[in-house]
């Protein structure tokens, strides 16, 4: 969503493979109430015209700031040539700086720079020492190739020498442009790397930054392989939002390689279709196997999916279309543990709010991917979210609202 943004905001079209219907939805802000146990299900849905749209959000519970164990930082940061453009670097440092004001005196942050190869510029320092932290970060300047295996190997070597800290989090946290162009490039030839590390508990969070050569599909897949989460900084808005606001809380892991399979009935469902998550899927008969590779959801973390259903004949009023199933492991080796809850809606009534407004953005995202990139499609979703906006508690309705009205004036 954020990528898309940027790209409009500077007066063009994202492109389409930049566009994920999935993290359009996931920008929003939260509806569904945080479990006491360790993951809750809401499903709703409901008419949307001439649709019906089912709606399941998986909400983790959340760790209280008191109760959150430290966490050992290790930045991986890109200094090459192509982070000096369009101000890269510079909001690099802000951000990191938002984050080093936020963070515990307990904590501890560590900084690898890559360019032509990598170089350690921090060893693991405490935040009781925050002067020097920030006299790091405000060091930092870009020059030279991208060799991002290198920066990444490097990390990974220091994060490794954290994890004997019993009780705190380690966590790598690569800030790139993604521009690889050194040594392996491409998220597969990475995935070995990272792979090791991710199963011995050090996950790996990719941010991305400025749109000149800008690969997205390189940070959102290492960071996916890496059990971590991808996310996008394209101001310093955003920076706050990310390092000011979210991402201590969320690399607090309360339930791994935790997963969802959804089972209708077909006695209430002809078809359907899941929107989006193309490759994030687990083949059907990998769900219930222990050894199942999944993402790991942190403290408050929220996830929907939205479905759009087409009921078999003569289904009306109220209906169990079936059932979700949660599969997930508790932190740190602890037991497997499952949920499954119906799914009860109306095949009649309008849907929810919230439900009205994820088809809205759904439908957005829909017309960015599309190859016609119809100017009416995206006017008309643009009035549904201009509605919608004036309904919900979310600036980012409002703010989709205004992307896609302004996208229609130039697709």
């Amino acid at each position: 969503w954020t990528v898309a943004r940027r790209y409009v905001n500077d007066g063009s079209l994202p492109p389409p493979e930049a566009v994920r219907t999935e993290e359009f939805v996931n920008a929003l802000g939260d509806v569904d109430p945080a479990p006491d146990d360790t993951l809750g299900v809401t499903a709703e849905g409901g008419r949307v015209d001439d649709r019906l749209l089912l709606r399941l959000g998986v909400t983790a519970r959340e760790v209280p700031d008191e109760d959150r164990p430290d966490v050992n930082l290790v930045f991986v940061i890109d200094t090459s040539g192509s982070m000096d453009e369009e101000s890269k670097i510079g909001l690099v440092k802000e951000s990191l700086g938002i984050l080093v004001e936020n963070l515990q005196d307990s904590d501890s942050v560590s900084i690898v720079t890559f360019d032509d190869g990598p170089e350690p510029a921090l060893p693991p320092t405490s935040l009781e020492d925050r002067g020097t932290v920030l006299d790091a970060i405000e060091s930092l300047d870009a020059g030279g190739s991208t060799n991002l295996e290198g920066g990444l190997r490097l990390g990974y070597e220091t994060a490794e020498d954290l994890i004997t800290d019993e009780g705190s989090i380690t966590r790598v946290v690569l800030l790139s442009d993604g521009v690889a162009n050194v040594g392996e490039t491409g998220p597969g030839s990475l995935v070995e790397l990272i792979r090791d590390d991710a199963d011995r508990g050090v996950k790996l969070v990719t941010v991305g930054f400025g749109l000149g050569g800008f690969n997205d599909t390189l940070m959102e897949q290492v960071a996916d392989q890496g059990d971590g989460f991808y996310a996008y900084v394209d101001s310093i808005d955003e920076a706050q939002r990310l390092f000011g606001d979210e991402l201590t809380t969320t690399l607090i892991t309360v339930a791994e390689d935790a997963r969802a399979q959804v089972t209708f009935d077909p006695d209430t469902v002809a078809r359907y279709r899941l929107i989006g998550y193309e490759n994030r899927d687990i083949a059907d008969d990998e769900f219930a196997l222990d050894d199942t590779d999944a993402g790991d959801l942190g403290s408050g973390h929220r996830v929907v999916a939205l479905y759009e259903i087409e009921p078999a004949p003569g289904v009306s009023g109220d209906a169990t279309l079936g059932s979700v199933e949660l599969r997930w492991d508790e932190p740190s080796g602890g037991d497997e543990r499952s949920s499954t809850t119906d799914i009860d809606v109306s095949a009649d009534d309008d849907a929810p709010e919230a439900t009205q407004v994820v088809g809205a953005v759904a439908d957005l995202a829909e017309a960015l991917r599309s190859p016609e990139r119809s100017p009416d499609a995206l006017a008309e979703v643009a009035e549904r979210l201009d509605a919608l906006a004036g309904e919900v508690d979310d600036p980012v309705v409002e703010q989709m609202a205004a992307l896609a009205g302004r996208a229609a004036e130039f697709a």
